[in-house]
């Protein structure tokens, strides 16, 4: 048994090579409190099923949540179509009805709109109930109208950490284009990008762009040098003329007009032509929140909980918007995580495994033993050398568009949850059932190892 080390074009995520020896192999609980009755949770979101923040923040706290059996109940004010200054007047006689009678352990709220709805009618509705909040931009005490009722996540943007990733990965960029809208988040957020930026950081011209009409910002954009201006998308999700988009709709139409790269500061930019930025990250607010929540639920007092200032953002790219811009592995920092990898983008990194790995790629490509490169963070095949091509039966470019889920056949959590056992080295040798094109199924020995990420020099 043998493992290699990592290499170049690896290095933008910790991977995994997973070394499959074949040898022949035999084929929640639910949390009472004192009295017993079911721990009860209100999840009070600010905006609107359907939007992708709101989803994934409500996904991964019920996905934390969950499995301590607590009942919860989700609801929306749908504050981004309709403002809460017109909508508070309806709500309240709702929740009144709907949940005042209700003995809730927590109130959790999601973004601001939600946090000062339950503010202000706390005592009436959720009196003497914890409340935990994430989400929030922006925060300060004077959002609080009794801090010791409350605890929760700060979700805090990063213009000055995109604009540095900017500038490594586009060292010639003269001029940042700033984007944003009208809606109360846009406009703060534009507020902070001013104050962190003002018209020039770090020797670099910045405009800003501030709430224009979509037909006015795609022609401007259309401008744009291709390789010395960039532009930094906070969101627009209501144009000058009142026009609704969501944030991946807005998004698409902005990178489709500019020819330069476009920026962004949440990770629901990916997969819509954004480059990448330091990205807030709406599954890790919400994950943060259960966490507290569940704290709470398992009886810890609420005083000794303290709001959490440490936005948990990420340096994330996007492989194919990268490479469109004709940015490649070479060019990304260690730092840096990249996500939906291509064949495109494996095969350009090759370059680099030599050097960084001492090993020649020849030795990976021709050994004998079947070998995978496995991202562990979604289970994506990245690459695989030869003695897998011919084991599994697939052509090259169908095996790397599949994940190893695919060929195991596991539930995406389960795989993700077996990856990563094997990434933090707890579990680097385990038995599988694996798939071949032809529909076979053999059981298998997989050795699992963990690539190190290097530094560009």
């Amino acid at each position: 048994m043998m493992h290699l080390n990592h290499n170049r074009f690896y290095r933008v995520l910790r991977g995994l090579i997973l070394i499959l020896c074949f040898a022949t192999t035999a084929t929640g609980r639910t949390p009472e409190k004192d009295g017993g009755t079911v721990p009860k949770v209100l999840l009070l979101n600010s905006y609107h099923t359907g939007l992708s923040w709101t989803d994934r923040l409500t996904a991964s706290f019920l996905k934390t949540l969950l499995p301590l059996g607590a009942d919860i109940a989700v609801e929306y004010l749908d504050t981004k179509r309709r403002p809460l200054a017109t909508s508070e007047s309806y709500w309240m006689p709702y929740f009144a009805a709907r949940h005042q009678s209700i003995r809730y352990d927590a109130i959790v709220v999601s973004d601001n709109d939600a946090l000062n709805f339950v503010q202000r009618h706390r005592v009436e509705l959720f009196p003497e109930t914890p409340i935990v909040f994430c989400g929030i931009n922006y925060f300060g005490p004077e959002l609080l109208d009794d801090p010791a009722w409350y605890t929760g996540v700060m979700e805090v943007t990063d213009a000055v950490g995109t604009f540095d990733l900017i500038r490594r990965v586009r060292p010639g960029v003269e001029r940042v284009v700033v984007v944003g809208d009208g809606t109360p988040t846009g406009v703060a957020e534009m507020q902070a990008a001013r104050a962190a930026l003002s018209d020039s950081y770090a020797g670099v011209a910045v405009e800003y762009w501030d709430n224009p009409t979509l037909s006015d910002l795609l022609h401007w954009l259309a401008g744009l040098r291709p390789d010395k201006d960039a532009v930094l998308l906070t969101v627009l999700n209501r144009d000058a003329g009142g026009q609704y988009f969501t944030y991946e709709e807005s998004a698409k139409q902005i990178t489709a007009a500019a020819p330069c790269p476009v920026f962004g500061l949440w990770d629901f930019y990916l997969d819509t032509g954004v480059v990448g930025g330091r990205m807030a990250s709406a599954a890790d607010q919400g994950r943060a929140a259960a966490e507290l929540t569940t704290a709470l639920i398992e009886g810890t007092p609420l005083r000794e909980l303290p709001i959490l200032t440490d936005s948990p953002n990420r340096n994330l790219f996007d492989a194919p918007a990268l490479l469109r811009h004709g940015i490649g592995p070479s060019q990304i920092p260690s730092t840096v995580t990249v996500l939906n990898q291509t064949l495109e983008w494996v095969s350009r990194g090759r370059e680099g495994f030599a050097r960084d790995t001492q090993i020649s790629y020849k030795m990976f490509e021709d050994h004998g033993a079947v070998m995978l490169l496995v991202n562990p963070e979604d289970g994506h095949i990245l690459d695989a050398n030869g003695a897998a091509i011919g084991y599994y039966g697939y052509p090259r470019s169908s095996l790397l568009s599949k994940t190893i889920m695919d060929i195991t056949g596991h539930s995406p959590e389960d795989g993700i949850q077996e990856l990563k056992q094997a990434a933090r080295e707890e579990r680097n040798t385990y038995y599988s059932r694996h798939r071949l094109a032809r529909g076979e199924v053999r059981d298998v020995e997989v050795n699992a190892w963990p690539i190190e990420i290097q530094g560009i020099p």
